[in-house]
């Protein structure tokens, strides 16, 4: 049987055949691509800080840490990571007192050197402990607690002696951030019932020359007096640089304001033991005198140097 393009079947049949291509068009095609799937995880970062150097053991209240910390950026195999660039902080975690000083520092390549940055605690304990913390980096302690000692003050026994006076911004030793003075004897190197001469007899009219009045003077003063009058202890400088009290070798007369500062400590009742009487200094007035300190009213004058005066010696500290 015959059909015409145009009878229904005809067009049915032609409809169904194009159908079934395309199908099978699209099933090869299909087959040509292929679909993975991609899973997307979340977790925590495995970096962390390190102190890779401790701050010192101890130190005094309110004095910087003489080594300063190093906090590290580090991966989880503790390799430095040389492109981190956090802000790392300090705080004081354990133990009572305030952490004082610049807390805070951007990493450089990594690494946090809070060197000059005068990291201070300021309350005495032996319970301190620093924490470095950073966003998103696990954070460190330091290894040991700390221990804070109370500052050193007048009055104090140290190294042989008593504190009488405390260095301030413009003495001679003086350090920021670092507790340095003047200590004295305990007790009179003079026999409690005499004095002693300042210079040798063959050395009472010459003089010295140079010595100074000021703080920090005296142990240049005594050098400068032992030179001329020889070793000894029959003269008043010679007989301070032989006390050895804390088995200190440096001590020495002290100069003129020394002995003031001395006197002071005397009348506020830091340091104790003296007689009311003259005080040498180590100070020269002239060819034939040098300058003293009466203790029991402070007064300052001069007399020859054949004068028998009591001696107390300092050192510094």
């Amino acid at each position: 049987m015959h059909l015409s393009t145009k009878h229904p079947l005809a067009v049915m049949a032609r409809v169904l055949l194009l159908f079934g291509l395309f199908f099978l068009t699209l099933v090869a095609r299909a087959q040509a691509f292929t679909i993975e799937s991609i899973t997307v995880t979340t977790g925590t970062s495995t970096n962390k800080l390190a102190f890779t150097t401790q701050p010192s053991a101890s130190t005094m209240s309110g004095v910087a840490f003489a080594q300063q910390p190093v906090v590290t950026i580090q991966d989880a195999a503790g390799t430095t990571i040389t492109t981190a660039t956090d802000l790392i902080t300090l705080s004081l975690t354990t133990g009572t007192g305030t952490l004082g000083g610049t807390l805070s520092m951007n990493a450089v390549k990594g690494v946090a050197d809070f060197s000059g940055k005068g990291l201070n605690i300021n309350q005495a304990g032996t319970d301190k402990v620093l924490t470095a913390s950073a966003t998103g980096l696990t954070s460190a302690t330091t290894t040991l607690a700390l221990t804070i000692t109370a500052p050193l003050a007048i009055g104090d026994s140290y190294q042989g002696g008593i504190i009488f006076y405390i260095f301030v911004d413009g003495d001679p030793g003086y350090v920021a951030e670092e507790t340095h003075g003047l200590i004295a004897a305990e007790a009179d190197q003079t026999p409690s019932d005499s004095g002693i001469i300042w210079a040798i007899v063959a050395k009472q009219g010459t003089a010295v020359g140079g010595t100074g009045i000021e703080i920090g003077k005296g142990k240049a003063n005594t050098d400068a007096i032992i030179a001329q009058n020889g070793e000894g202890i029959t003269y008043a400088a010679g007989l301070a640089r032989a006390y050895n009290g804390g088995g200190y070798n440096d001590w020495y007369l002290p100069s003129k304001d020394e002995l003031d500062k001395l006197y002071n400590a005397k009348v506020s009742g830091a340091v104790v033991g003296f007689a009311d009487a003259a005080y040498w200094s180590s100070t020269e007035y002239s060819q034939f005198m040098a300058r003293f300190q009466f203790f029991q009213d402070g007064f300052p004058y001069w007399m020859e140097k054949t004068s028998n005066f009591r001696v107390r010696a300092v050192r510094a500290f």
